[in-house]
């Protein structure tokens, strides 16, 4: 718009198009993944592994282990 090759009445058509192309793009990037895929990087770190679990933190401190 701001360069004059696009009318308002065509944004709506135009940002189909630019949505499309991104999802088409990036969808994989953000999209599911699942548990026993491996971490890229890391020799066997399963992407399970890396899901914060809140008691481990509790029972640590229990047993005084001090979670800075």
């Amino acid at each position: 718009m701001i360069e004059g090759r696009l009318k308002i009445e065509q944004i709506e058509g135009v940002a189909t198009q630019y949505r499309n192309r991104v999802i088409a793009d990036y969808a994989s990037a953000f999209g599911q993944v699942p548990l026993n895929k491996a971490v890229p990087g890391t020799e066997d770190l399963m992407m399970i592994d890396t899901l914060r679990d809140e008691r481990s933190s509790d029972w640590l401190e229990e047993m005084g282990a001090t979670v800075w």
